[in-house]
């Protein structure tokens, strides 16, 4: 705005004068009450009374210092913006992503504060001026930061190397990064996790696990409701331990030494890569620094989850494509990008429809590369056409064994939270006709106390009728679904929010507390399980012993307390690392990157399968490819 009128008025007044306003309610969004609040009357002079009883006084000091700090910072970051960054495109790049972020901020918000709805937006028009005064503050801090981030992005080079000399132990690990890079950051990671190896004996145990052991164990018949690679790996791996060991506890371990030593070949491929780039050692240091310490990647190695091995996969495409589209290619990246293309789509569904559409969108794009990207997608489209219509067809249900055997559809878990969230807000709104026919596919009656607002599909699920719906049933079950949309959008819209919001909003870690690091009872439930299914004592999953195990659980709670501070608490938010993507996203359409663009293509793909799907944005896991 400043920009646009500054020809026709005094330009630094005005400029000041908008930078002062935006500091002011910005600082007044950190503190306003969002929630839903009751109108002392109606007419505007109350709706202005009902707003400022939004601002608690108690914080009244805290925002006067805030002020000229946010004030000096605009202007800074507006004098950037004016300068570098004032065209057409420049301020689309900044303002989109900008708007966005401010936008799920007040999403945020009104969920948390307005038990899981919309209605703290748009509830009344008290509702509607604080969600506006909401976003404009939001807005202002994300459009001057992302400004500094461009700034920054413009001025860092990377490439350039620090001739200082440091501390002789630090020197020498320098040089032998330098000579060595594969092997030293390799073997740098891999004794840094080995306090996690050993505290985390034979693994780390999770609902998806039994799922997989269940199998292993004859329990439950071989499906491919969780990919059926990692089921097959672990099998082997329990089998090996049993013959030579006589224990499974061993086995498992094995299968978790298996995943840590790949994904740790992985990133010190990434390292390697850096240095074959001439990026300055420093980055590779910190780079992996990052590795070691984040708790996510470092805890969960040992995770025993497909989620795991699929996001080394993906890291090792990013990683190939680039050296492909940089040229520096030789057999073993050709062989690196083909082992990651198949591992990612035996390790888990949705990377077929990723990788598929991501290799297509770099067809369309990418007219220098069309004969090695065809040849990728055309090999890559008969290997899932293979797997899926001859393999697995002919040997293994696609189906899960206690929650359903239809083909509902790839947007199911969608429908299905829309569909029980109508059912809940709009019941009586049913007809007879529309009842009949969800009823033919679910539980009627059960379907609402099943919903999970905030939780994946998976207890609306549990109330299919896998023994008596047909086909035949979901088609018309679909067609109703499709009609009730029209009727009330606005409880579809709210339902796909609900559980997805999450990806762009930095949610509280105390609203979500991981079991994982405390997963004993996990691992008794499912030995106890096995064991009781087969009749033999089979199964010795255990942690070694109660000291230990209590070490163990102590330790990760540290950790979890140490992380969960501030700035720290960035590296557990999915939004975080949304967030940079997007950012970096905008900054290479700006600066016309077109290949580290077309890195980026797979990842923006695959939010949009996550959406899709029924992976809940709280749930890091579902993101840890982005870490």
């Amino acid at each position: 705005l400043a920009v646009l009128l500054e020809k026709s008025v005094e330009k630094d007044i005005l400029r000041k004068l908008i930078y002062m306003m935006l500091s002011v309610i910005t600082t007044l969004t950190f503190y306003i009450d969002t929630g839903l609040t009751a109108r002392s009357g109606r007419g505007l002079f109350s709706l202005i009374y009902d707003f400022m009883r939004s601002f608690p006084a108690g914080n009244f000091v805290l925002a006067i210092i805030l002020v000229p700090m946010l004030y000096k910072t605009f202007c800074y970051c507006g004098e950037l913006y004016r300068k570098n960054f004032a065209t057409v495109k420049g301020t689309l790049c900044i303002v989109l992503p900008a708007g966005l972020f401010a936008a799920f901020m007040v999403i945020g918000d009104a969920f948390i504060k307005g038990d899981n709805t919309l209605r703290p937006i748009f509830d009344n028009e008290l509702q509607v001026l604080k969600s506006l005064f909401g976003v404009t503050g939001y807005f202002a801090i994300f459009f001057f930061g992302i400004t500094w981030i461009f700034q920054y992005l413009d001025c860092v080079d990377i490439c350039k190397t620090s001739t200082n000399k440091y501390f002789k132990p630090v020197q020498m690990y320098l040089d032998s990064l330098g000579r060595w890079p594969f092997r030293t950051a390799f073997i740098t990671l891999f004794v840094l996790y080995i306090p996690v190896m050993i505290v985390s004996y034979p693994g780390v145990f999770m609902g998806d696990t039994r799922h997989h052991l269940l199998q292993v164990y004859g329990v439950w018949p071989l499906t491919n409701a969780h990919p059926i690679m990692p089921t097959l790996l672990i099998k082997c791996c329990i089998k090996v331990g049993t013959f030579l060991f006589g224990s499974s506890n061993i086995g498992l371990f094995a299968y978790s030494m298996i995943q840590t030593v790949f994904i740790i070949s992985v990133l010190a491929f990434v390292v390697k890569m850096l240095f074959d780039c001439n990026v300055s050692p420093k980055i590779s240091v910190l780079l992996i620094l990052y590795y070691a310490v984040h708790p996510r990647i470092q805890h969960w190695m040992f995770l025993i989850t497909k989620d795991i091995m699929n996001g080394a996969f993906f890291l090792l495409f990013t990683v190939a494509l680039y050296m492909i589209l940089t040229k520096k290619t030789n057999m073993y990246t050709y062989a690196a990008f083909g082992i990651a293309d198949i591992g990612a789509i035996l390790f888990r569904h949705d990377s077929q429809y990723i990788i598929l559409i991501s290799l297509a969108l770099l067809l369309l794009t990418l007219s220098n590369y069309r004969k090695t990207l065809g040849v990728a997608s055309i090999c890559t489209l008969c290997f899932v056409l293979f797997w899926n219509g001859v393999i697995l067809w002919l040997n293994i249900s696609p189906f899960h064994p206690d929650r359903d055997s239809l083909d509902m559809g790839f947007l199911s878990s969608v429908m299905m939270q829309q569909t029980a969230r109508y059912l809940r807000d709009a019941g009586d709104e049913v007809t007879p006709e529309e009842r009949e026919t969800i009823d033919t596919v679910f539980d009627y009656e059960k379907m609402v106390s099943a919903y999970q607002p905030e939780d994946r599909a998976d207890g609306v699920a549990k109330t299919v009728r896998v023994s008596s719906a047909t086909s035949e049933d979901v088609r018309m079950y679909q067609k109703t679904w499709l009609k009730m949309f029209f009727k009330h959008p606005e409880i579809y819209v709210e339902a796909t929010l609900n559980h997805k919001y999450q990806y762009l909003y930095p949610y509280e870690m105390s609203m979500y507390i991981y079991t994982y690091p405390t997963s004993e009872g996990y691992m008794k439930e499912l030995n106890d399980e096995v064991n009781k299914s087969i009749g033999n004592p089979v199964a010795d999953f255990s942690y070694p012993n109660l000291s230990s195990s209590n070490l163990r659980v102590k330790l990760f709670r540290l950790r979890e307390v140490f992380f969960k501070s501030p700035i720290f608490n960035t590296l557990y938010t999915t939004s975080s690392f949304v967030w940079v993507l997007f950012i970096w996203f905008a900054y290479c359409i700006l600066r016309k990157m077109e290949i580290a663009i077309s890195i980026t293509i797979p990842f923006l793909v695959m939010i949009l399968v996550l959406i899709a799907g029924p992976c809940n944005g709280m749930y890091f896991r579902y993101t840890y490819t982005y870490a």
